[in-house]
């Protein structure tokens, strides 16, 4: 019997952040929970489905190793823990445990903020590997209005020759664009909108997206 699912957009919740708790270390969370919704063709039948639950969390500790008035770089560490419902087609996240170790640095000149990022996603199963790298740059428009732009690549390395279908569904090969435009309304709160748009290859994700979101500073 063959299930084939012809058509599926998604919606989610995400609340990241980062908190000191040292000199130059700091903890970092990204807690996701998300609805996949969509229609399938099973055995001539169309029917619609609706998921919805958490996917990966992620959690990590990012070390500070230079942080000068116009250049700061650090290196970082994190953990994926898969808390989606491995029953639901398609699955709501990954699957697999990975760990995402990478570098970034940040540079400030006239008026513009340029950071760089760049490391991997090693899933704990062993089949594939994600080679990511994020390059996004910023500028004030206004006194409380900001505008940034991003560029951001995944490549997988398949790291054996037969993959299971859970190997399958950790390959992601894109290449991403984004602008954001965010307003302060005080010194601490932010609120922002974003639109991406995947302009090369393909994943297990919606194609083009909007996200909206409040940030607090603390």
């Amino acid at each position: 019997m063959r299930l084939f699912a012809y058509r599926f957009g998604y919606s989610e919740l995400v609340i990241e952040g980062d908190r000191g708790v040292w000199r130059g270390v700091a903890f970092r969370y990204e807690i996701r929970g998300s609805r996949i919704y969509g229609s399938v063709n099973h055995g001539g039948s169309l029917y619609g489905f609706v998921h919805t639950g958490l996917v990966e969390q992620e959690f990590g500790v990012n070390f500070g190793l230079e942080n000068g008035r116009d250049f700061a770089d650090s290196i970082a560490i994190s953990v994926l823990l898969p808390l989606g419902v491995k029953l639901h087609i398609p699955a709501l996240g990954s699957q697999v445990p990975a760990i995402e170790p990478n570098a970034e640095i940040g540079i400030e000149r006239y008026h513009w903020r340029v950071s760089v990022e760049a490391g991997a996603r090693v899933f704990a199963d062993g089949g594939m590997t994600q080679l990511r790298a994020r390059l996004s740059a910023s500028t004030r428009l206004k006194a409380n209005i900001n505008l940034s732009g991003l560029i951001f690549l995944v490549r997988s390395v398949r790291l054996r020759r037969t993959l299971s279908p859970i190997d399958i569904s950790e390959r992601a090969d894109i290449i991403l664009a984004g602008l954001r435009v965010e307003y302060a309304f005080r010194d601490n709160y932010a609120g922002y909108v974003e639109y991406d748009y995947d302009i090369a290859g393909e994943a297990g994700h919606a194609r083009e997206r909007i996200d909206f979101g409040v940030t607090y500073r603390y």
